[in-house]
């Protein structure tokens, strides 16, 4: 089987710092919240095989395999490792502030176990990620970093992370987030700005971020969010930028032909009618939806016999009268119409003509020339 979907942890902070900023402002969770419908959204349209998992930090609860009474507290799996649909995306939008402390490095291990357990001896995967979301307020524990870091090598899980504050210093300090070496550079792609993106009712919705400075907390998490994300070849985005998806169009060529001249020209679609694979209606099994159904077709004499014929048997046929006429497919394909791909200008006229033209075809006030 080949690889062709990946394994994707939502790790996103709820804690105190994610959701305090100054009034007329957007908090770092509700652009969180924002960005995570959005991917929820474009992998359930595309139909995309990749699966999600979202794992909440920093909030009441404690739901994960790792948890007990002194470790791995306060976080929370609140939807497994599964291809996206409507479940998780309501439960993003059920995400609110939490009030308790939670160690980030401990929610990255628990999303990779997670990763691990979901993943392991499963065929198709080709590859393991971890996506963070936080702003590195919260305190943590390093002591174990290292062996971290070997585990999530050995285990081939990247790990990303999205924030507010990558890079802020350094904009304040003269812009040097615009040097190819920035944090929020990534790896060369075109980007454009997240702050104007449409929401889930179809509007534009312009987030606005608080610049302050960082706290002495935030600075030692970037420095460890930086380390974390660079050993396992990650990337640091902001919640100011988004990667674009491009499209390099594909030209048809032909030779358009005038009277006696030829050229060589390429042609492009500039809008193509695209009907997502979500809104196709299938049938289901009313009691059982997640049931498979068989269609079996079969074709009958309409006879007191009712023989049934086999598909080997059947042939094409039209109506002549009362009689049905088989042909057989060689005939059908001589009987369509041969064309070869050409581009050909046939005539032109002045607007003179034109306008002559519709005074012609006017039935009530014609005038002939």
């Amino acid at each position: 089987m080949a690889s062709n979907k990946e394994a994707l942890a939502l790790v996103v902070d709820i804690g105190v710092g994610m959701s305090q900023t100054a009034p007329g402002f957007d908090s770092p969770l509700q652009i969180t919240s924002d960005i995570l419908q959005m991917i929820v959204q474009r992998k359930m349209f595309q139909q995309s095989k990749d699966e999600l998992a979202l794992i909440l930090y920093g909030g009441d609860e404690t739901n994960n395999d790792l948890a007990d009474e002194n470790n791995y507290q306060n976080i929370s799996v609140v939807f497994s490792l599964s291809s996206a649909n409507w479940h998780l995306f309501e439960e993003i939008q059920k995400i609110k502030p939490g009030n308790n402390p939670a160690d980030l490095i401990d929610a990255i291990v628990v999303a990779a176990d997670h990763l691990r357990r979901e993943t392991e001896g499963k065929r198709g995967y080709a590859a393991k990620r971890v996506l963070l979301f936080t702003n590195a307020a919260t305190p943590f524990n390093d002591h174990s970093l290292k062996v971290i870091l070997d585990s999530l090598r050995l285990q081939d899980i990247t790990v990303d992370a999205i924030g507010p504050s990558w890079g802020q210093e350094e904009e304040e300090d003269g812009d040097e987030n615009d040097r190819p070496d920035s944090p929020t550079q990534t790896n060369g792609h075109n980007e454009d700005s997240a702050s104007a993106r449409p929401t889930t009712n179809g509007h534009q919705h312009h987030h606005r971020n608080q610049k302050k400075p960082l706290t002495p907390q935030q600075k030692t998490g970037i420095r460890i969010i930086n380390d974390i994300v660079n050993t396992t070849e990650g990337s640091l985005f902001t919640f100011r930028i988004n990667q674009s998806k491009t499209v390099n169009p594909t030209a048809t060529k032909y030779i358009m032909q005038l009277a006696d001249i030829k050229l060589h020209i390429c042609t492009y679609i500039q809008v193509k009618d695209n009907k997502p694979g979500i809104f196709r209606l299938k049938k289901v099994y009313a009691r059982d939806p997640k049931s498979e159904i068989k269609v079996d077709r079969g074709r009958y004499t309409k006879d007191e016999h009712d023989e049934e014929i086999e598909k080997e048997e059947l042939t094409d046929g039209f109506r002549y009268g009362t009689t049905f006429v088989p042909i057989n497919k060689e005939t059908l394909d001589d009987m369509k119409y041969q064309s070869e791909k050409c581009f050909s200008v046939i005539g032109s006229s002045f607007s003179l003509f034109k306008q002559c033209s519709y005074s012609i075809s006017s039935y009530f006030d014609s005038s002939f020339i």
